[in-house]
Parts: C-alpha cells; structure tokens; sequence
C-alpha cells in the first residue's frame, strides 16, 4: 500500500540488512525478493533472462556491503523515498540497529497483528506449505513455530491433524519476540522517526491510517494518493516471478494480491488457542504485552 505512493517506492524482501556483507547475503538470504527488485530496476523487466542479469550484477558485488546496495537501490529510485519491508530483520536487534547506523534518517513503521490472528496466520501457512510440498516447511517459515520458549516441549497439533508436520511449538513465542525485539530497538530512536500502527486499524479505515502514515512521513495524502495506495495490486512487484524467482514476499498474496478488509475482524485475547492440543491459553507475559498494545 505504501509503495503506491507517488512519493515512495516499495521493495519485496530484500533480507539486505540481516548481514553486513553482499558475500554473507549470498551465501544465506532468500534471493528472489532482491533479485527481482535489481532485474526491475536496472533490467527493465523481470523475466529470467533479466533475473540471470541480476544474478550477474549482484555476484560482481559481493565485495561491497549490504548498505551499499540499498543505496545504489536508492539512487535508482530517487527522489522517491525507499521502502524495505523484510519482516526477518526482526529475528535480531542487530539487524535493526545495522540499519540505522547506515541510514541515520530512517523513520520505522512498526505494524502491529492481533497474536491470536498473526499466530494463527502462521500455523494456516505452515501447514498449507507442508501439504503443497509433501515436506516439512522451509526453515524460515519453521523458524516462527520454533522458537526456544518456556514451553518448547508443548504439543502443538490437536489430534485429529496428527499426521501434519511434527515437532512444531507455540507460535505465540515467536510473536512475543519479535516485538519485543522491536520495542528494544525502537527505544533508541527518537519519537519523531517511529510509529506504531495496529494492521486491524489500518485495514478497517485505510483513508485515516494511510492519511496519518503519509503526513508522518510530511508526504501528500489527498484523496487521488489515498485511493492509489489502496491498490496494492497495482504495485510493480504484486504477481508471481518467473520461475527463476516466483515470490520474495508472502506467495499468497502475490497469487491474490488486493486489499483486505476481512482481516480487520476483531480478536480476542480471552479463550483456548486453535492451534494448542492442551486447550492452552495466552501466556501471561503474552497477552500483557498485547494489552499494552492496545488488544482486548
């Protein structure tokens, strides 16, 4: 929605920031978020045949750090205002504190998800990916239902979907630590370039939360940006790559990219979890931190 923006430009899931370095990038981050972006940007399309020139132009800098690409990246796109929206960075403070000790002007939208909608997100996904590949998930998706926790030994699927994939925990974890993450990192950045948003806020009045994210940014907001922005599906990036480089953000959306409403619903903090066998609830530590963030 942002990058429909006249003034911005959205990104997919670049993962620049997560290393240091363009040789580290290579040799560990999930290519197809950047690769399309460089074949867009600086191959004109994003057929394979651009994605290989993309492969060729990164290769040649692998020398050269993550931040420096981003500003290349940048250049490209200037004056419009760059958007990164790799949602991994949050996995560790480091990457965070990486960005703004290269860009020292960055402002950080952090978007909020009900923990019972987000973790149940994340169980729909993780299963729907085991039953489409007849495998265990990929090791990033795991990486959301394995986290350490203090209850890590939990049984997670109930048992009348015993056959699906084993050894998965309690995603409320994982919820818990990110944003805990987030808000460490957040606590050095002055006031003035951060915002925290509610994604359920956003989806049930998109005009007042676009409005509000635009003039934060002291960018237009009149009414022909504002309905712009409601089309995400317009975006450049918004439809499945070639088979060389098919997604680099959620599939599902780009299989079905638009806005949607639905997801605004209330959720409630109170009751059993759908995705524990026991009947368990939220944590204590859980539902405070979402109750600081305004959920019921």
């Amino acid at each position: 929605m942002l990058g429909q923006h006249p003034e911005m430009y959205g990104l997919l899931e670049t993962g620049l920031f997560n290393v240091e370095t363009m040789e580290e990038w290579w040799a560990t981050a999930r290519r197809a978020g950047l690769l399309r972006c460089i074949a867009e940007l600086f191959f004109d399309d994003q057929a394979d045949r651009s994605i290989r020139q993309a492969e060729a132009w990164l290769k040649r800098r692998l020398s050269f750090t993550t931040a420096y690409i981003f500003e290349l990246i940048g250049e490209r796109v200037a004056p419009r205002t760059l958007i990164d929206k790799t949602p991994a960075m949050a996995f560790e403070v480091a990457a965070m504190l990486r960005t703004d000790d290269m860009f020292p002007g960055a402002r950080y939208l952090h978007l909020l998800r009900h923990p019972r909608g987000q973790c149940e997100s994340v169980m729909n996904h993780t299963l729907r990916m085991a039953a489409e590949q007849h495998a265990p998930p990929p090791l990033w998706v795991r990486h959301l239902v394995l986290p350490d926790g203090p209850d890590a030994r939990t049984p997670l699927l109930p048992p009348h979907r015993a056959n699906g994939p084993v050894g998965l925990r309690d995603p409320q974890w994982r919820w818990y630590e990110l944003h805990n993450n987030i808000l460490e990192f957040l606590e050095g950045i002055p006031m003035e370039r951060k915002l925290t948003m509610r994604g359920e806020d956003l989806l049930a009045d998109p005009d007042g939360g676009l409005r509000t994210i635009a003039s934060w940014l002291g960018l237009s907001c009149d009414d022909g940006v504002v309905e712009e922005m409601k089309h995400p599906e317009r975006g450049p990036y918004s439809f499945v790559g070639p088979p060389s480089a098919r997604f680099g953000t959620s599939r599902y959306f780009l299989q079905q990219p638009a806005l949607r409403p639905d997801r605004a619903a209330p959720l409630s903090l109170d009751g059993p979890l759908a995705w524990r066998a026991d009947g368990g609830v939220f944590a204590p530590r859980v539902r405070r931190l979402a109750e600081y963030f305004g959920y019921a």
